[in-house]
């Protein structure tokens, strides 16, 4: 009778197993692990339902915490915990990039949508920092140019197209979200799915950068979560982008205003530089032909130091204050770079001409050093020979030693 219950049991437990669908644990499921003591109680009370008979494998799955099923099931989403945010406006937004040290990096600020326009000091910002290549495909799109190369989210974004239409359901980026904010790390998901009945077939993760590209070339809706927004937005003021953003704008009125002084007084060089550009000086132009030649010659690492020369990057400086109309720091800049030039090239000048002095002053020694040499041989050997033709033959005798004494100096002359 015993065998019998327990196999009696132990097919209703596998017949139970076979008609439900075990869930499975994802990443977002967070299961408690019980201390010491807690372990001891619970397995106490395992072993004692076991001994009477009420504990089952399908009683332990349904014992478990699991705060979502599986990677195939749609991340929760709930409209009303998400605020919908959009671009703010220019001259603050919707992207700042800062090109120092030749790198892209950017910032993109974010407002929730339906704001008052004008944006004010206190209007609440929430700043994403952006690098590399979604950087500059984010700038790109919203700075077209004929002359750009397609990057990995172009190529990708191709083949989502070709994709949608070889495939026999329509679907589509829903919606872009930012989920989450770790240790100043964001984190965002993709929604895809259908069209028109704007059921979620499917959602991954992603880098709101790369998010947001996709966004604004799919025209999908960007949500953040609230409790992101809250803790992660700051007011317009408090932004990274304020103070540059007034700075600039400040230059450019006093550039108007000085604009609208010489437009006045009759002045020529309205709204434009006073001093050439860097590219007309001829240390410029051999730098930037090196950089070219190393380039060209796939000397990647030549290129990176010629790239960040002072001078090369001093001419940068000047070129992007000229390019959102701040003349005169970039006169100043400019000045600055001629002075430097002419110092480097007067400290070369002056350390060449100092050696080419110390080499005339050895030439010059060595020089006189021969003439002695030649001199005092030359006298020596009119000496014997006046020598040699008045003694006759005590003359000779004495003439030997003489000659001796000369042929040792001409000796020690070759050997000098």
């Amino acid at each position: 009778m015993e065998s019998l219950a327990t196999r009696q049991r132990l097919g209703s437990t596998i017949g139970h197993l076979s008609a439900r669908t075990v869930p499975r644990l994802c990443r977002s499921a967070v299961v408690s692990r019980p201390g010491p003591c807690q372990s001891i109680s619970r397995r106490k009370a395992s072993f004692q339902r076991v001994q009477q008979g009420a504990w089952t494998p399908a009683a332990r799955l349904r014992s478990r915490v699991v705060a979502r099923a599986g990677p195939d099931e749609p991340f929760p989403f709930k409209e009303e915990e998400y605020y919908k945010i959009e671009f703010v406006k220019e001259p603050y937004g919707p992207v700042a990039i800062d090109s120092a040290n030749s790198q892209w990096r950017g910032v993109l600020l974010f407002q929730v949508a339906g704001q008052p326009e004008p944006v004010n000091d206190d209007t609440r910002v929430m700043e994403i920092f952006i690098s590399g290549d979604a950087c500059i495909s984010i700038y790109t799109h919203l700075c077209p140019s004929d002359n750009t190369r397609p990057m990995a989210l172009d190529i990708l974004w191709e083949m989502w197209q070709r994709g949608r239409s070889i495939s026999k359901r329509d679907w589509t980026l829903l919606r872009v979200a930012v989920v989450s904010c770790v240790n100043d790390v964001y984190y965002g998901r993709l929604f895809f799915g259908d069209p028109e009945t704007q059921q979620v077939l499917w959602d991954c993760d992603v880098r709101p950068s790369d998010a947001t590209f996709l966004a604004l070339k799919a025209k999908a809706p960007i949500y953040v979560k609230k409790s992101v927004w809250e803790a992660c937005s700051t007011s317009l003021r408090h932004s990274s982008t304020w103070a540059t953003v007034n700075y600039i704008e400040g230059q450019r009125e006093s550039q108007r205003r000085a604009g609208l002084e010489r437009r006045g007084s009759g002045s020529a060089q309205q709204g434009s530089s006073s001093q050439p550009s860097p590219e007309s000086l001829p240390a410029i132009r051999l730098l930037m032909r090196e950089m070219e030649v190393a380039v060209r010659e796939e000397d990647y690492a030549a290129a990176a130091r010629l790239r960040d020369h002072p001078w090369m990057r001093l001419a940068e400086d000047i070129n992007m204050h000229r390019s959102i109309g701040y003349f005169d720091q970039a006169d100043k800049l400019m000045a600055d770079l001629s002075r430097l030039i002419e110092a480097h090239e007067s400290a070369v000048g002056r350390e060449y001409e100092a050696r080419l002095s110390a080499q005339h002053a050895a030439r010059a020694a060595l020089d006189e050093l021969l003439r002695r040499q030649d001199s005092s041989s030359s006298s020596s050997s009119q000496d014997g020979g006046m020598n040699g033709n008045g003694s006759g033959n005590g003359g000779g005798a004495a003439q030997a030693p003489h000659g001796e004494e000369v042929q040792q100096q001409n000796e020690s002359t070759k050997r000098d």
